[in-house]
């Protein structure tokens, strides 16, 4: 049966490739609400141009903590679709097919977001399905309990565009108060310690990703592989002892079996060692797992 999908989206002042992102949607969604976030008329503008024909909605948020805006678009969005399509800025989505022709049946669905490490992330939501925000900056979707999503095979979600440097600096700011509070506020922690490695600054993208996981929360297997093995590919970097380089990634491996990253990297510091036998061992390893 045909599903209905209400397409949500906090609009940000910066937003160069928005029409591009709305352009990508059009043809999947029925509805669309957009919070605005302090946005020129004329960016609000362009945007109701671009979804004109699509009935639909501009609303104004105020808050300053980025998981309310996003939670109060959730409750403003609720009914008016069978599902929610949850799309950030400078995002393009691909579908092999329209939305509505699938077969839309679970409470909540992941698609693959394509970049350097493929992930997946919570994309679509049935409108009465219970879930919110978390996160003063760089905000998280949680769902309520015994709600598992499902993969949403036929559709992949892509950044065209990375955040600008005022937003990260926003986002850092944000994140170092968070922590000033809650030095153990696993979510503030990740977070910085992704926007630090971006900066190169390894040291302390290191010593933060180490401190996540010290917490006995850490959100989700995903965030807790992805900073093991972002640990293992610092102390690499940063030129240390090497067993322990070594131990890092089979930790991380260890961790998310499903995740085949760490055994190409042991496959490839075993071949630069000319230790061809166990480089062949992990690369077969890694050709042998499948997609997550």
């Amino acid at each position: 049966m045909s599903q209905t999908i209400c397409l949500n989206l906090l609009l940000q002042p910066e937003q160069p490739r928005i029409l591009r992102t709305l352009d990508s949607i059009k043809e999947h969604i029925s509805h669309w609400v957009i919070a605005e976030r302090g946005c020129s008329d004329d960016l609000v503008d362009q945007v109701e141009h671009c979804l004109s024909g699509i009935p639909g909605e501009t609303v104004s948020v105020e808050f300053e903590d980025s998981s309310e805006c996003r939670n109060a678009l959730l409750e403003y969005s609720r009914g008016k679709a069978d599902y929610l399509l949850l799309i950030d800025q400078d995002t393009v989505f691909k579908s092999d097919n329209p939305l509505p022709s699938l077969s839309l049946t679970e409470p909540a669905y992941f698609v693959r977001a394509e970049g350097l490490i493929e992930h997946a992330e919570p994309r679509l939501v049935r409108s009465d399905t219970a879930c919110q925000y978390f996160g003063a900056a760089r905000e998280y979707l949680v769902m309520d309990s015994g709600v598992q999503p499902a993969l949403l095979t036929e559709v992949t979600v892509r950044q065209i565009a990375p955040r600008s440097e005022h937003e990260i600096q926003a986002d850092m700011a944000v994140l170092e108060e968070v922590l000033k509070d809650n030095p153990q506020d696993p979510h503030a922690l990740f977070s910085l310690a992704r926007l630090h490695l971006r900066d190169g600054a390894q040291e302390s993208a290191l010593a933060l990703f180490q401190r996540f996981l010290e917490q006995p929360q850490q959100i989700d297997e995903e965030w807790a592989w992805y900073a093991r093995y972002s640990v293992a590919r610092i102390m690499e970097s940063l030129e240390h002892e090497q067993n322990s380089v070594i131990d890092a990634y089979l930790g991380a491996y260890q961790h998310r079996p499903v995740r085949a990253e760490p055994l190409f990297e042991l496959a490839r510091l075993y071949r630069e060692q000319e230790n061809f036998a166990l480089a062949y061992i992990y690369s077969s390893m890694a050709f042998r797992t499948s997609l997550p």
